[in-house]
C-alpha cells in the first residue's frame, strides 16, 4: 500500500517538471514568437519579447524622433507598432540555429544575404532580445537637452540705403595717444657786433 503513493508521487513530480519544461519556450523559440508578433503588427507582444532596457531605449529615440515630426504625425507615430511591421518580410529571415551561455543567448539568422547573432537574455523567467547589446549597449540616458535659442536675425536696412562701409584696419586699431613733446624753441645766434671802422 505504502508504493502506490510513493509512485504517484514520483509521476506527478515528473509530469510538473515535464509542463514546466514546455510552458518556458526556449531562446529559438521565443525568437519566432517574437518574429510572428511583428508580422501580425501585435505591438504588446513585440514589446513583451524585448528585455525591459531594450524597451526603455527605443522609447527614448521613439521620443527623440517625434521631436522632429510634425504635431499630427508625432501624435500618430508608434514604432512597435506600424513602424516596425511595415517593411518586415517573413520570409527574409531564416533562423539557423542558437547559442545558449546560461543567462544569455544568441540566435543565428540570415537576413538579406547577411548572417547575424542576435542577442537574447532571459529576463523574469523567458527568453527576450536584446537590442542595446545589438545596439552596442546604447542606454536610456537623461533627456536630450532643449534646443539653442535662434539667433536673432539680422537685420537689414531698407531698401535704396546704402551699407555702412567696414572700418579700415586703422580704425579699427585702437587709437595710440602720441606723447606730446613741446617744440624746440629756435635757437637765436648772438648777433655779432659790427666792425669798427676806423
Amino acid at each position: 500500500m505504502k508504493r502506490i503513493p510513493a509512485i504517484l508521487f514520483v509521476a506527478a513530480f515528473a509530469a510538473t517538471a515535464v509542463l514546466g519544461c514546455k510552458g518556458t519556450p526556449g531562446p529559438k523559440a521565443s525568437f519566432e514568437a517574437w518574429l510572428q508578433a511583428i508580422e501580425k503588427c501585435e505591438s504588446a507582444r513585440i514589446k513583451s519579447g524585448l528585455t525591459k532596457e531594450s524597451v526603455a531605449a527605443i522609447e527614448q529615440m521613439t521620443t527623440q524622433l517625434k521631436a522632429f515630426l510634425p504635431p499630427d504625425k508625432a501624435k500618430e507615430f508608434d514604432f512597435f507598432g506600424d513602424q516596425l511591421c511595415k517593411g518586415f518580410k517573413p520570409d527574409a529571415v531564416t533562423i539557423k540555429g542558437e547559442e545558449v551561455d546560461g543567462e544569455s543567448a544568441r540566435i543565428l539568422v540570415s537576413a538579406e544575404g547577411k548572417d547575424e547573432k542576435i542577442p537574447m537574455k532571459k529576463q523574469d523567467g523567458a527568453w527576450k532580445i536584446d537590442f542595446t547589446a545589438l545596439m552596442g549597449g546604447a542606454k536610456p540616458s537623461s533627456p536630450p537637452p532643449p534646443p539653442a535659442p535662434p539667433k536673432p536675425a539680422k537685420v537689414e536696412p531698407p531698401a535704396g540705403t546704402p551699407a555702412p562701409e567696414a572700418p579700415t584696419p586703422e580704425a579699427a586699431a585702437p587709437a595710440v595717444k602720441a606723447e606730446a613733446k613741446p617744440a624746440a624753441a629756435p635757437v637765436e645766434k648772438p648777433a655779432e657786433a659790427p666792425a669798427k671802422t676806423e
